[in-house]
């Protein structure tokens, strides 16, 4: 049986201005506005 999987992601949508201290550019450069990822799973 064949499975489709789709998933859709909303990342800063208030497009806030931050920093991930855990990045190598933490100094340097603020984090990407925002975004929107969408994938496709399909399983045979």
């Amino acid at each position: 049986m064949n499975q489709v999987t789709i998933e859709a992601q909303v990342i800063n949508l208030l497009n806030t201005s931050y920093r991930n201290y855990t990045d190598c550019l933490r100094y340097f450069a603020d984090e990407m506005g925002r975004s929107f990822p969408l994938s496709m799973k399909y399983g045979f």
